[in-house]
């Protein structure tokens, strides 16, 4: 008898933890629209009291997307302790998806603090993910901000690596925008590295593609960069041609600033 009331006892347990608050379903909702209205899921994220959220995986979960809304809003966080929440709880899961997202956004509040060394942890973690988590997309992004972060310390071999890898996954995902930011970085760090035609040939590369998708604001930093690349080269006529267009199609005060 004693053993069968510890069992009832037990059961009721796991089914108190198990239950979730009335935010559940919000949560789950904004999670398949936050891509594609990151605005509206930071105020509904931001306006659910966590007091009342009933476990780990909900504080988790919204720990993670609130994380996510800051960064697809441009909101730069410099405090550790919400995204901590979301990794403490997914580094211990099966769910690959929400694990890599946890040491991604972790990594990405580390560059906002400086701590780029623990960043390139926090991102090589989400790298060992990228086969199971068979997302092209994402491994893009990844590989962008890894980029970026030798970029910024003059790391151009690292840097060209991991920007390569960026394009690819960006073309396997058919985010051809996305892929010419990277062609875009790709001729930037050969500039860095003194490779300059290649440096050149890469950003028109990435001028067709932006050519292509009509995107304005591609097309100003190929020209741009081209600018400055052949004002160096001492290549009037080149550098002449393209500061023409920049007079006639853009703003030339923030065409001209190094991109």
């Amino acid at each position: 008898m004693k053993q069968y009331v510890i069992s009832i006892l037990f059961a009721l347990c796991m089914m108190a933890c198990t239950q979730h608050s009335k935010h559940w379903e919000t949560i789950c909702q904004v999670e398949s629209y936050i891509e594609e209205q990151p605005d509206s899921a930071l105020v509904v994220l931001q306006g659910i009291d966590v007091s009342e959220l009933s476990n780990d995986e909900e504080r988790a979960k919204h720990a993670l997307l609130l994380s996510m809304a800051y960064d697809m809003n441009d909101i730069s966080q410099t405090d550790d302790s919400l995204i901590s929440t979301a990794k403490a709880y997914y580094e211990h899961s099966d769910n690959v998806k929400y694990r890599f997202l946890s040491y991604y956004y972790y990594g990405r509040v580390l560059c906002n603090l400086g701590d780029f060394p623990q960043a390139i942890v926090l991102f090589t973690q989400a790298e060992e993910l990228i086969n199971q988590l068979d997302n092209s997309q994402l491994a893009g992004q990844l590989y962008m901000q890894i980029g970026d972060i030798y970029y910024n310390h003059y790391d151009y071999a690292k840097c060209l690596e991991a920007y390569e890898l960026a394009y690819d996954y960006f073309m396997k995902a058919n985010d051809k925008s996305q892929a010419a930011h990277a062609l875009i970085n790709i001729g930037k760090s050969h500039w860095g590295a003194d490779n300059h035609q290649e440096g050149i040939e890469y950003t028109h590369m990435a001028l067709d593609k932006a050519i292509s998708l009509d995107d304005d604001t591609l097309k100003r930093q190929c020209y741009s960069n081209l600018v400055i690349m052949y004002d160096k080269l001492w290549d009037a006529d080149k550098c002449g041609e393209y500061v023409d267009i920049l007079l006639t199609q853009y703003d030339i005060e923030q065409s001209l600033c190094p991109t």
